[in-house]
């Protein structure tokens, strides 16, 4: 009876140390830069103040994006995490979000894929023009190499002063997709001998009732 619990013990000591193996998370870090448009419901007067009955407008500025955060295993279909980001409109200000980001697997694992962004943005510059709380979506779309194409857009303001409505479009790279996470068809060029959260590949029709990941190798 010893021996069995201690054989029991051992085993539950052997999954608990093993999945943690299984389950390394997918993590972000990318920087890139683009052009935003941006309305603003009055002017701002040489003493940073809104002007009171002034002109509304749309402004086109260049931007420059950053955004970092972790998720669940990119080893899975669909990967689901946090991210905070700070995108810079020069000349006008950075807006700060966080929120939570939606991603295929392919995405996860820095090969073609997509993720979905959505969360509130924070503004402390311009006195508000700009509005000070807008909510923010952003779809990625990834390719090998860590490459990808954010198109977003920001809309009304949380703080009930004034309502803003923008977008924006951003090339960049995610120096994690590039480097410990990727896998799939960059390889074939240049090999990833211990991608993060375990090798994968894509179980075909042919072998299964329905495509499945398969996970091959892990740390």
């Amino acid at each position: 009876m010893k021996r069995t619990i201690v054989a029991s013990l051992f085993a539950l000591g052997l999954v608990a140390v093993a999945r943690p193996a299984h389950a390394e998370p997918s993590a972000w870090l990318s920087g890139g830069g683009g052009v935003a448009i941006q309305s603003r419901s009055t002017t701002v007067g040489a003493d940073g103040l809104a002007v009171p009955n002034g002109a509304s407008g749309v402004d086109t500025r260049p931007a420059m994006s950053f955004a970092l955060g972790v998720g669940t295993t990119p080893a899975a279909r669909f990967a689901v995490g946090g991210v905070l980001r700070f995108t810079t409109f020069f000349e006008q200000g950075t807006d700060i979000a966080i929120g939570p980001r939606f991603a295929t697997g392919g995405f996860a694992r820095g090969d073609f894929g997509l993720a979905f962004d959505l969360g509130v943005a924070f503004r402390t510059y311009k006195d508000g023009v700009y509005g000070r709380v807008p909510l923010q979506a952003i779809a990625l779309f990834g390719v090998p190499f860590g490459a990808q194409l954010g198109l977003g857009v920001q809309a009304f303001s949380l703080d009930g002063g004034a309502q803003t409505a923008g977008g924006f479009a951003l090339l960049e790279l995610d120096v994690l997709r590039l480097t410990v996470l990727r896998q799939g068809s960059s390889t074939n060029l240049w090999e990833n001998p211990s991608p993060l959260g375990g090798r994968v590949r894509e179980v075909s029709r042919a072998e299964l009732p329905g495509p499945r990941l398969e996970l091959l190798s892990s740390h």
